[in-house]
């Protein structure tokens, strides 16, 4: 049997229900039992562009009801999201090692959307960690367009949404606004990325992903990169104050051509 999120609880029909137990579930609703064309269905259902959209996220989240229209069919948005949910402990149930039915699901985007009980007790930069992966067209709006969930208390210090800064300046502004809040530096890991891009460096923090697309989409883009990158370069040098030189040191001594080449002899660029 599953282990049950609290937002899975808020439906009793799917609570304790695992994966054997759907025929039972089906025969006490008196409703059909789910076959291959039902989890087709429900695989092309929660593939839709519209989980991925970040300012989807902040309307799902906000609104006080909400209905899910696909065609000319309707459902209330609670049951999609405990669906969403009990997929996601069905994972966690059989270890990831899921049954084929639930293969290709991609449940993890409407249930991020669903599960929001931590929300209220989150910071700005755990919010938009939270949804990273989440897609926009400006790479602003990977802030702005998430600023509505966080609490008013967490957002003391951050600036007014200003669309004319650069994409640099606003996640600047989260750096600053997270190092203010808590004393620590410890905003700043997220700059790390996952890969290298010899041609390209990806210099903005890991809370904002897939900044590829908006770099190739922008004919200025090589043009602003280098000068975000100066930009953040100071900005560092300003909140780092006297833990730079310490880390610039750190840096002469190894030099980010040894980890590129180490990388490229390892096969992994």
């Amino acid at each position: 049997m599953a282990h049950f999120t609290p937002a899975t609880r808020r439906m009793d029909g799917l609570a304790g229900v695992s994966m054997t137990d759907l025929d039972a579930v089906a025969e006490r609703t008196q409703s059909a039992k789910p076959d291959n064309e039902a989890w087709e269905a429900l695989r092309w259902l929660l593939s839709r562009p519209w989980f991925t959209r970040v300012w989807c996220v902040q309307e799902i989240v906000l609104a006080r009801s909400s209905r899910v229209h696909v065609g000319a069919f309707s459902l209330d948005w609670p049951k999609l999201g405990v669906t969403a949910a009990w997929l996601s402990e069905q994972s966690l149930a059989f270890d990831y090692d899921i049954p084929l039915e639930l293969e290709g699901l991609a449940w993890d985007n409407a249930y991020g959307m669903f599960d929001t009980s931590e929300l209220s007790e989150s910071s700005l930069l755990e919010v938009l960690v939270e949804f990273r992966d989440s897609n926009a067209t400006d790479p602003r709006d990977k802030v702005y367009g998430l600023l509505g969930l966080v609490n008013a208390g967490e957002l003391e210090g951050f600036p007014i949404v200003d669309y004319n800064k650069s994409v640099a300046e606003v996640y600047a502004d989260v750096v600053k606004t997270s190092i203010a809040k808590t004393g620590h530096l410890g905003s700043l890991a997220y700059e790390a990325q996952t890969r290298f891009e010899a041609t390209q460096p990806e210099i903005y923090p890991a809370f904002v992903q897939a900044l590829s697309t908006f770099n190739q989409a922008s004919p200025r883009s090589q043009e602003e990169a280098d000068q975000n990158l100066r930009y953040l370069h100071e900005q560092v040098k300003v909140l780092l104050q006297g833990h730079y030189d310490l880390l610039e040191r750190f840096e002469a001594s190894l030099p980010l051509d040894y980890f590129q080449q180490r990388a490229k002899s390892e096969g992994r660029i």
